[in-house]
């Protein structure tokens, strides 16, 4: 049994680590030329170095320098759509970042300088933090992990004994399961970009004491945390700054970014190929199986169920076992066609004297690329009058099935009313046109029907479609 629980053992320590950059994915943001806020040194250097160290752990890495708020979100989208069920996902920030009402905000390089009331314009040109949470956990990582050096001092200017969000240092987060997230510095408390204006490190107090734990091989992520807190708390003591930084972790198994050297050390060193097992040996090797499969049944890591089939295929039942688990992780089926109103981009309200009014065009949309407007009437589709809306959902539905689509939209601007043809070939290539505008208008509604609409229309679209079920759940309309 002693043997079968180090293969077992052995075999858990080369795959939940998941070495290949195919399902471990890191963005990685450094930010030091603010346009409008104080400027810092070493964030820049901190990205760079820290982008280094993830891809040398087998991370597909982005790193972006100085973005403004459209590059961070457009980066964002990218970053998370790469994302698949089960994969290791890390996000890092390295800049300004603020309080308010609570929630954290990372800032871009283009972030406007506010005034204390202004917090809106504020959050509106940022980016939150738990937007960037929601957005990972709604594409299924197994691994949501944020680093997030941040917590500097409040860079908007007080006035008398107002300020624009906290003043020092970011809050307390909850963190749901599968998440684990690494501040710079406890709640309420400044973290150093340098000990002093002569300070020769290139990197910042966290940072530094960052990069060496990242290229540790084994090193769980609980105990790298635990070793960055000893040490950068160590270095603050030196000019008498107080900066212990603070985790959350709510993950369910183990975490290391240096797991493949492990892997390494319990791979056998000869490379020959595995003899075809006797009556005895297999039986032995199925014991062996068996023992691994209590211990992964659960998994949602695909390298770790193809893994377990390549090792025990001599043992069918188990095999068999796994790749009935792999088929429940597959992506669900497409979502069934939603109403072409929302496809095209319309919010349309029902006539006394038949036809459709426009009460609202979404941006980016196929109906904003034509001109349409609140105020236009729909028609006719595909030749047949639209009276009703269920009328309108028949003809679309009809219309989505043998992939012909003509809409006729009456506008009544200029002195003669005229007709707008709305053709299937008008819809955006890519469905998501629009989401990030779609998404600014409605972001701050109190309205879950505001939300549902917009869920209709770029559910699937992210990182705006996982931020908006949040944030719907978040307000009770779920």
């Amino acid at each position: 049994m002693r043997a079968f629980l180090l293969a077992a053992l052995a075999f858990l320590l080369v795959v939940p680590g998941g070495a290949s950059a195919s399902n471990r994915h890191a963005l990685v943001v450094g930010i030091d030329t603010y346009q409008n806020v104080s400027v810092l040194q070493k964030a820049r250097n901190d990205a760079r170095a820290v982008g280094a160290a993830l891809e040398a752990s087998g991370f597909r890495t982005d790193v972006i320098i100085d973005p403004g708020r459209r590059d961070l979100t457009r980066a964002l989208g990218q970053f998370v759509s790469r994302l698949a069920q089960g994969d290791e996902a890390v996000f890092y920030f390295a800049g300004h970042g603020v309080e308010i009402d609570g929630r954290n905000f990372l800032l871009p390089a283009d972030v406007p300088l506010a005034s204390p009331g202004e917090e809106f314009v504020l959050t509106s040109e940022s980016l939150a933090v738990d937007d960037v949470l929601a957005a990972i956990r709604g594409q299924g990582a197994r691994v949501s992990l944020l680093i997030l050096d941040a917590c500097r001092n409040n860079p908007f200017p007080r006035e008398g004994t107002r300020s624009l969000g906290g003043s020092r240092g970011l809050a307390r987060v909850a963190a749901p399961e599968g998440t684990f997230i690494l501040f710079s510095a406890g709640v309420g408390q400044t973290a150093l970009d340098r000990l002093s204006d002569n300070d020769p490190d290139p990197n910042s107090v966290f940072t530094r004491a960052l990069l060496p734990l990242l290229e540790q091989p084994g090193l769980s992520v609980r105990d790298l945390a635990v070793e960055v807190r000893g040490e950068v708390r160590s270095l603050a003591r030196t000019v008498g700054h107080d900066q212990f930084p603070a985790y959350y972790d709510q993950l369910d198994g183990a975490f290391a970014f240096r797991p493949g050297q492990i892997a390494a050390l319990t791979q056998p060193s000869v490379a020959a190929p595995t003899p075809v097992p006797g009556p005895a040996a297999a039986q032995d090797i199925c014991a062996e199986a068996r023992a691994v499969w209590t211990l992964i049944e659960e998994s949602r890591s695909t390298p770790a169920l193809e893994r377990f089939m390549e090792r025990y295929a001599a043992c069918p039942v188990l095999v068999a076992l796994a790749q009935d688990r792999l088929a429940s992780l597959a992506p669900p089926a497409p979502a069934p066609v939603p109403e072409v109103a929302a496809v095209l981009g319309m919010r349309l309200v029902a006539l006394s004297s038949g036809g459709l009014e426009v009460r609202e065009v979404l941006p980016g949309s196929a109906a904003a690329l034509r001109d349409i407007r609140p105020g236009d009437v729909v028609a006719e589709v595909n030749a047949r009058p639209v009276t009703t809306p269920e009328a309108f959902r028949a003809l679309l539905q009809g219309a989505a099935d043998d992939g012909r689509l003509t809409a006729l939209v009456l506008t009544r601007r200029g002195p003669v009313p005229r007709f707008v043809a709305l053709e299937l070939a008008d819809l955006a290539s890519d469905p998501c046109t629009g989401a990030a505008a779609a998404w600014e208008l409605i972001r701050h509604s109190p309205s879950p029907g505001d939300l549902r609409g917009f869920l209709e229309r770029y559910g699937a679209c992210v990182p705006e479609g996982p931020i908006a079920r949040v944030r719907l759940g978040a307000i009770g309309g779920r």
